[in-house]
């Protein structure tokens, strides 16, 4: 992996995102997401902490009790770097950091990790970008798919919109929840294009916030496309949503994220 290149950052910011090959080992990535299929659901005194609910995960503890069925129902576990330290650790790890600091002056914030199962016949995610529902100001946000296992057409990987991350105004629709998680989709801007990423197991995929990106089902009956998605936020960024409080330093120290007096509590 090459970290002292300024060609990928200058990619970003042309087109919105950039892939970097190798930043991972897949043996290290494939551990990490058995241990997240075993993660059970945060304690009472955890989830009161930050004021938020466990996993969405039909009423059982982990992963590991759904039933194929039940699994194809499961979006994905959110805010999972707040109750679970291996996660944390992956989303504070120095190699992803080193190449997060490139790409904006000073020291970004993580402020959010999610961990997506997504197995044979999984939906996929429609046409959307991070920022329409995790504004930040400025639109500096940083997201940063690990692909666990090698990504495909056939298994969904990740289309961006070239440059999408130059616009400001996306018109959206309502749409059918058979294929795709949200009931909505931004609409493609005309004369733009989506762009497919192959990825390989270890590989990250940079995408700025304001892009547009979706990924279609998982079609195939034998393939799983497993990711962590982590966001950043960078030095100048003095405001966030709700969602992404708290923010914490490459140190790994926990603080109240940009525009928070305090991190997330139970009213």
């Amino acid at each position: 992996m090459q970290t002292d290149s300024s060609g990928w950052a200058e990619a970003f910011h042309r087109d919105g995102y950039v892939l970097v090959p190798r930043v991972f080992e897949s043996a290290e990535l494939l551990d990490l997401a058995e241990h997240v299929f075993h993660a059970r659901q945060p304690t009472p005194a955890e989830r009161a902490k930050y004021g938020v609910d466990g996993y969405e995960l039909l009423g059982k503890n982990a992963l590991d009790e759904l039933t194929p069925t039940e699994m194809l129902k499961v979006e994905r576990l959110l805010r999972l770097h707040l109750f679970d330290l291996p996660t944390r650790q992956l989303m504070l790890d120095a190699r992803i950091i080193s190449l997060v600091r490139a790409l904006w002056p000073g020291d970004p914030l993580a402020v959010h990790a999610l961990y997506f199962p997504k197995p044979p016949g999984a939906r996929g995610m429609a046409l959307h970008a991070d920022t329409g529902y995790l504004p930040t100001e400025p639109p500096e946000l940083v997201g940063c798919f690990i692909a666990v296992d090698d990504a495909g057409p056939e298994n969904g990987a990740l289309s961006i919109v070239r440059g999408s991350h130059r616009m400001t105004q996306f018109e959206r629709r309502t749409i059918d929840t058979k294929e795709f998680i949200f009931p909505e989709a931004f609409i493609q801007p005309a004369g733009t294009e989506l762009v497919l990423m192959p990825m390989k197991a270890g590989d990250v995929l940079f995408f700025h916030g304001n892009s547009l990106h979706c990924s279609m089902p998982n079609r195939t009956t034998d393939l799983w496309r497993r990711a962590f998605i982590c966001h950043y936020v960078s030095a100048a960024v003095h405001s966030v949503s709700e969602e992404l409080n708290p923010a914490f330093r490459p140190d790994g120290a926990e603080i109240p994220a940009p525009g928070h007096v305090s991190v997330r509590r139970v009213a």
